[in-house]
């Protein structure tokens, strides 16, 4: 069945204006400093896809160790993302200069992004990445994770868990210089109060309007 166009219009205000709590909620909770506008902008993450082009950027050859090896130490990275493997080893494998976006906050740094997790890290008593597949192409690799994670505030409550896929360029020196996330982040605004049973009031209204 096709969704009403009254249904439909109230649906979109409505998804507009759970999104845009969510996220003034999880900066107040997170205590997120020092990004750009939250989520950044598509004019943003297209100039990055184009300034790191291999047409533009030396990447990492195809095949080779420096490659390889890259990979290997993304791969440790989050499967372990503990304090003590992330102090140092994200300005290690990211390039000073890097393009980081979690659809949550936009970074330019490697700085900026060890900072965001290990301030991320302090407000969850959970948080674990089960990296299932990769996939590369022409210096182009994807890493499809499975994210299980629970807030400080909500210990007690059930962890949440995430689909995902990261999409990653590493630099000749294999250091990440693109870093764009893509994942499902409505289980993370479902733990906020008042958002959270919205967010669940909207789902069953689409699929009432959908049937």
């Amino acid at each position: 069945m096709i969704i009403q166009k009254k249904d439909l219009i109230m649906l979109i205000h409505i998804r507009t204006f759970v999104f845009v709590s969510a996220l003034g909620l999880l900066v107040m909770v997170t205590g997120c400093r020092s990004p750009q506008p939250v989520g950044g902008t598509m004019e943003t993450y297209l100039a990055a896809l184009h300034r790191t082009a291999p047409e533009n950027m030396a990447l990492a050859e195809p095949g080779s160790e420096v490659e390889a090896r890259a990979i290997e130490q993304f791969l440790d990275l989050f499967t372990r993302f503990d304090e003590d493997a992330l102090r140092g080893g994200i300005t290690a494998l990211y390039a000073e200069e890097v393009f980081f976006n979690d659809t949550l906050v936009e970074l330019n740094t490697a700085a900026e992004v060890e900072a965001y997790f290990l301030h991320t890290l302090e407000h969850v008593v959970e948080c674990t990445f089960d990296l299932v597949d990769v996939a590369s192409s022409k210096g182009e690799h994807y890493f499809r994770w499975v994210m299980t994670f629970r807030m400080e505030r909500y210990r007690n409550d059930p962890p949440n868990v995430s689909l995902g896929m990261t999409h990653v360029r590493f630099n000749v020196d294999g250091q990440v210089v693109f870093h764009q996330d893509y994942w499902d982040s409505a289980n993370l605004y479902g733990q906020f109060p008042v958002i959270g049973p919205l967010m669940r009031w909207f789902h069953r209204r689409v699929a009432k309007s959908a049937t």
